[in-house]
């Protein structure tokens, strides 16, 4: 893991996807429904296990992000 953060951002999966959940609260407040919001992630390189990757997808369809892009996870099998 690169993410060696000690406050609210750091550690725990939760608090490693605060930063991009309040990024994706606020530009849904802002565009309301009159735009599509899409947030890629990339997964493969600095995972130790691939469905630690998969569940920011899960957690941002509710806050607002429509369009999931998972750079890595076409490849997966």
């Amino acid at each position: 893991m690169w993410n060696h953060r000690s406050d609210e951002f750091g550690g725990s999966l939760e608090n490693r996807l605060r930063f991009p959940v309040n990024c994706l609260e606020k530009i849904r407040h802002h565009v309301g429904n009159r735009m599509v919001v899409q947030y890629r992630f990339g997964l493969k390189h600095y995972l130790k296990h691939i469905n630690q990757g998969a569940l920011p997808g899960e957690s941002f369809d509710e806050v607002g992000r429509d369009v999931a892009h998972g750079q890595e996870m076409a490849k997966t099998p």
